[in-house]
């Protein structure tokens, strides 16, 4: 449930060199996370919160659609910029804004209508 942060030695944190630096609740308010997903102070930690709500079947309304479109792409890139600050040693590829969590929002988009027209038949 917690897994999202890498473990390993707590080191200072290279953003803003806090002792107590690599731990969740560190980072969490480092980066603003919860400002940043806006979501309340009173949640612990926003990114476990958020990853526990994803949605087992597709959505059926478009507000929850739209709530997952607007938040899945923020987290995703939260979860980028955290495992480049955790691991700036390890080589990273780049994940252009737009592509951030494209999967999982293409997945709760409902399929398209078929048509119900009739087709005209083809004559050679």
């Amino acid at each position: 449930q917690l897994g999202w942060l890498p473990s390993g030695k707590p080191t200072p944190c290279s953003r803003c060199h806090h002792p107590s630096g690599m731990n969740r609740r560190h980072l969490i308010a480092c980066f603003s996370i919860h400002s940043t997903l806006n979501l309340p102070h009173d949640i612990d930690d926003p990114i476990s919160y958020l990853l526990n709500r994803l949605p087992k079947k597709p959505p059926r309304s478009q507000a929850a659609r739209n709530y997952w479109k607007s938040k899945w792409p923020q987290l995703c890139a939260i979860l980028e910029t955290l495992n480049k600050h955790c691991n700036p040693d390890r080589r990273q590829g780049y994940v252009p804004p737009d592509q951030h969590g494209r999967d999982l929002l293409e997945w709760m988009e409902p399929p398209a209508p078929v048509s119900l027209q009739p087709t005209s038949p083809v004559t050679s």
